[in-house]
């Protein structure tokens, strides 16, 4: 006797988990984005190159965004979204370690 292997959709209790996270998500993206434009702008003393520099950080954002979002795509389409969420969460710890080295050599008092 062989068994059909039943496909079973997600119940609607993690769907609600799912929406409450993207819910959470955008709003502190929403948030977050005048503050981080604030701050960048007055981190920019010289006015002759704040509006240039912003709009390429925008154009960078805007880039990494499209090339996530393709990347993703294709981990998506062959069914590996699990290993790309692995993937980007080592990438993320990498760039967090390396930045917490780097912060604590420049908050290092000169001797």
């Amino acid at each position: 006797m062989s068994r059909r292997s039943v496909k079973q959709s997600p119940d609607s209790g993690s769907q609600i988990a799912v929406l409450l996270c993207l819910f959470t998500l955008s709003y502190a993206t929403g948030l977050s984005f005048p503050i981080q434009r604030q701050l960048l702008n007055d981190a920019i003393v010289d006015s002759s190159y704040r509006a240039t520099l912003m709009s390429l950080e925008s154009i960078i954002d805007r880039g990494l965004c499209a090339w996530s979002a393709s990347v993703i795509g294709s981990y998506l389409a062959s069914g590996k979204l699990s290993q790309f969420l692995v993937l980007s969460g080592e990438v993320n710890l990498g760039f967090l370690i390396i930045l917490a080295v780097c912060f604590r050599f420049v908050a290092r008092p000169a001797r």
